[in-house]
């Protein structure tokens, strides 16, 4: 079986913000957006250079779900927990993290797994990110001034899917995708605390 992870989905009650936050902060670029308005889902797809994929999706209604302060905490409720990103320099990373307005949630210090480094931090929305230092991937990164907040990357289209696919099947694909607008939804501390119901 040839298969390999192609992203992380993360629902977020404010897409512009959490859109903003993460391009920032990962120095991603926006995939594509779309909006299916029957579920009134809306969706932004980010990737990293190395090719990494988180997709952040929104929708009308939505609840608070876990919001646990650390790992361990987290592990007390079944189901997703978590992501995990490898970085070939953990201090800088994480602290860049913190510096953009990530929730410091552990320092970096060692993990589980010998030989290996890792720290934690929370986007503006309490979502538990975990950070690992693999020192046998280092040959595998480019400088680190590509990782990070600092990242450079070719302005992004504002979307690049134009259709979606009639679940009938017995009609041409209709074009429901809206360009996102630009400086909305920045993030403010409207964020309950760590571990807070909303």
């Amino acid at each position: 079986m040839r298969t390999r992870l192609d992203h992380v989905g993360v629902n977020v009650r404010d897409l512009a913000a959490q859109t903003d936050w993460y391009r920032d902060a990962f120095g991603l670029r926006t995939v594509f957006e779309f909006h299916l308005d029957g579920p009134g889902l809306r969706g932004v797809v980010l990737e990293h250079p190395h090719g990494w994929r988180v997709e952040l999706l929104a929708r009308a209604g939505s609840a608070a779900g876990l919001r646990a302060p650390d790992p361990l905490t987290a592990a007390l409720t079944e189901g997703y927990g978590h992501f995990a990103l490898t970085t070939p320099e953990l201090d800088p990373v994480h602290a860049a993290l913190v510096a953009h307005g990530a929730g410091e949630v552990m320092s970096p210090g060692p993990s589980p797994e010998p030989g290996v480094r890792m720290a934690w931090v929370s986007d503006p929305e309490g979502n538990l990110i975990e950070l690992i230092e693999k020192f046998g991937v280092m040959e595998k990164f480019g400088p680190m001034e590509k990782f990070g907040p600092t990242a450079e990357f070719e302005p992004a289209a504002e979307f690049e899917l134009t259709e979606k696919i009639d679940p009938a099947g017995d009609s041409e694909p209709v074009s429901n995708f809206e360009p996102r607008e630009k400086n909305v939804g920045k993030h403010t501390d409207r964020t309950p605390e760590r571990g807070q119901a909303q």
